[in-house]
């Protein structure tokens, strides 16, 4: 992982071609100034292989965020492509209730249209019964007649209720009503199941996301501790550079 130099001070010596965190390129000054007969210098020489050691540990301990923010954002890309397929489907099955709801209710106007043919029907055989027995009786003598009403000229007519009668559509027209409903309310429970996960996917996405957002604020942090280490090995290399060239 490397620091970007943006964010480092002019001062601060990072190599460009650097290996092991750079320690081969600080090494001769460490070498010199643990070889040196200064005092002063040798412990300022082992402060900055200090200083590369905490160095390292940072850079290990920076990694392992990093490397979690990148499989958060992974998992949280993967879960909004579930999120999208759910919404495809959501948006499928809300298209197939529409049609379904459509056939439900041509399924009921087909209905209304054959019950209120079998009623006008039903009413114009009453009517013709009823003008049938009209005629008869009329002809009869008055005594007949009194006789005639009580002689069933349409059997079970005064039982019948039109609009009872008219209740009952064909055994066909009501089948295909009702296999339209039943598609209807399934395709209503596949469309709500399918808003559940779809609420249950964002949910899953935006702990990722947060996850992702807290490894980059840690990511974040270490880097600034990163480049504080830095800059303090820079000032060591340097102050040891110096005493060791006097």
């Amino acid at each position: 992982m490397l620091i970007p130099i943006a964010l480092l001070s002019d001062s601060v010596i990072w190599p460009e071609h650097h290996t092991e965190l750079g320690i081969h390129t600080f090494l001769p000054w460490v070498n010199r100034g643990k070889n040196s007969q200064s005092e002063e210098t040798r412990v300022e020489a082992a402060q900055v292989a200090e200083y590369h050691l905490d160095l390292a540990a940072f850079m290990e301990l920076c990694a392992k965020p990093r490397n979690d923010a990148l499989r958060a954002r992974e998992d949280a890309s993967r879960v909004l492509g579930d999120i999208l397929r759910t919404q495809e489907a959501v948006l499928s099955i809300r298209e197939a209730t529409s049609r379904a709801r459509e056939d439900a209710l041509s399924a009921r106007e087909l209905e209304g249209a054959l019950r209120a043919q079998l009623e006008e029907g039903l009413l114009a055989q009453y009517e013709e019964i009823i003008g049938d027995s009209v005629t008869y009786t009329l002809g009869m003598g008055t005594e007949d007649a009194l006789k005639a009403e009580e002689v069933e000229i349409c059997p079970n007519a005064r039982s019948m209720d039109l609009k009872e009668l008219g209740r009952t559509p064909p055994l066909r027209t009501q089948k295909v009503f009702w296999d339209a409903e039943k598609v209807y309310w399934r395709s209503r429970e596949g469309y709500w199941r399918a808003q559940e996960e779809f609420w249950r996917a964002r949910e899953g996405y935006w702990r990722h996301r947060e996850a992702f957002w807290h490894h980059c604020r840690g990511t974040f942090h270490a880097h600034m501790r990163i480049i504080e280490l830095v800059r303090k090995i820079d000032i060591a290399t340097r102050i040891a550079e110096s005493k060791t060239e006097k």
